[in-house]
């Protein structure tokens, strides 16, 4: 088992040399995690200084693998990165690392039997601090709209925190929408699960980055449209192959 973990960044220039040293700390002191996962910067066309500080540090850390893309979004920086088909599975995870570290060690255990493994702030097991109240309540009224349309109890289909097994991602990735920003990882897991394939939420350790651009409610409401949409789409499918 090899996993591409995907980092997307853009203008991260304030945080990024502290988050990479802080990544490669605990890299150090794990080096099962260090052997089982490839690291890789997805830098989204950055207008700052990332680029200059990944090509200043790469040469200080072994594991530290980057690339640029001309284009933002999150969705595409995935679809960049997981075009390489040399790994068993792709992750995901943010800069900010609001999903702790250690987290990292709960994954492989459960892709040796589920087709997806994705982190859930809203498991009873999950510990959650700092969260800000607006953040709680569009993620509530998101997840339970999403329960509502697709008839599934996944609990937190935002979380930074998804892995998938590479062939599943390959047989689907055709199919998905065009969709650049943040809604494809929602997209994904929302097809895996209709697919029927077995996805597996864990609790979590997640702490509110003081570095978040997020746009809340902006977010929710792309959202919202992108389940609309791809409930209908799920719905023509339905009745084509039915």
């Amino acid at each position: 088992m090899k996993i591409l973990m995907t980092i997307p960044i853009y203008n991260e220039e304030k945080q990024l040399a502290g988050q990479i040293k802080t990544l490669d700390k605990f890299l150090n002191s794990n080096p099962d995690i260090k052997t089982l996962f490839n690291f890789e910067f997805l830098d989204n066309n950055s207008n700052d200084k990332t680029p200059d500080i990944l090509k200043a540090l790469a040469p200080e850390y072994d594991w530290l693998k980057f690339r640029r893309i001309q284009f933002k979004g999150v969705g595409a920086a995935l679809r960049y990165s997981w075009s390489n088909s040399q790994y068993s599975h792709y992750g995901y995870m943010d800069l900010d690392f609001s999903i702790d570290l250690s987290e990292l060690s709960h994954v492989q255990q459960h892709l040796s039997t589920y087709s997806m493994v994705v982190g859930s702030r809203f498991l009873p097991q999950s510990v959650v601090s700092g969260r800000k109240l607006k953040r709680k309540v569009s993620s509530w009224c998101f997840n339970k709209l999403a329960r509502g349309l697709f008839s599934n109890n996944l609990s937190d289909l935002m979380c930074g925190f998804k892995f998938i097994e590479a062939d599943l991602y390959h047989n689907i990735s055709h199919n998905l929408s065009k969709n650049k920003g943040w809604f494809l990882c929602a997209e994904i897991l929302l097809t895996v699960n209709h697919l029927g394939f077995q996805v597996k939420e864990i609790p979590v350790v997640w702490t509110e980055s003081s570095h978040s651009n997020v746009k809340v409610v902006r977010l929710s409401i792309e959202y919202i449209c992108n389940m609309f949409e791809l409930k209908k789409k799920f719905l023509i499918e339905d009745r084509l192959n039915s």
